[in-house]
């Protein structure tokens, strides 16, 4: 494959080396740590690049990362309300102390643009602090999770539903398909940063899988899916 191809795995590319990376090399700076090491290893080649699958990995921060960003095929049918983007809020200290009990670090809330704010929250009536957990696809906010402290959900209302952290997955042959977005929180954590989960939990019946006709062409080439739920699901 020639690093100037227009499809990967079957997407097209839209932002062709979205970091300014040097192009067909294979070995270079990571756009996640680089700019932030000691002046001396600023300009050390501490990633490898696969443009063949589009990834990169760095050896310095453990993280991978997208070369491209990427257009879907085709087109929804119907019409979907596109979440209004805030201004963004930090996760406030005391919501990081609580997913740092959980073993999530800033860095990984971060990488997967988990935010906070105000929101209402018809369960109890009024607006509450939230966790939102927001869900793009083809680098564009699709839609939003809420959830309140005391476990409240809700999703944005009118916006199309889809696979929380579906980008991540172009470039593998596989992908691991969990319950909820705190499990791809765990595992990008721990390394694996193409678990997906789905946007309404993982009781499963023929009302309530439109995620999966909206994300069906991400699956097309991979190899293998793996499920990971409770027992119960």
């Amino acid at each position: 494959m020639q690093v100037e191809d227009k499809e990967i795995n079957g997407f097209l590319i839209e932002n062709f080396n979205q970091h300014g990376l040097e192009v067909g090399k294979t070995q270079g700076i990571c756009p996640l740590c680089s700019s932030d090491r000691k002046p001396e290893n600023k300009k050390a080649k501490c990633s490898s690049y696969d443009w063949e699958r589009g990834l990169g990995t760095c050896h310095n921060c453990d993280k991978s990362f997208q070369l491209h960003t990427y257009k879907r095929k085709g087109k929804a049918e119907r019409e979907y309300v596109k979440p209004e983007i805030k201004k963004v809020d930090l996760v406030a200290d005391k919501t990081l102390e609580w997913f740092k009990t959980r073993g999530i670090t800033k860095d990984t809330l971060d990488e997967l643009k988990v935010t906070t704010g105000q929101e209402f929250m018809p369960q109890t009536g009024k607006s509450e602090n939230t966790i939102q957990f927001n869900y793009y696809v083809g680098g564009q906010l699709t839609n939003v999770k809420y959830r309140d402290a005391r476990k409240n959900f809700k999703l944005y209302k009118g916006a199309e539903k889809v696979f929380y952290n579906i980008d991540n997955t172009v470039g593998h042959d596989y992908c691991i398909i969990v319950e909820g977005e705190m499990d791809v929180l765990a595992l990008h954590e721990a390394g694996i940063t193409n678990a997906i989960s789905v946007p309404n939990g993982a009781t499963l019946n023929s009302n309530n899988l439109d995620y999966l006709d909206n994300c069906i062409d991400y699956f097309d080439d991979m190899s293998k899916i793996i499920i990971a739920v409770d027992s119960d699901a």
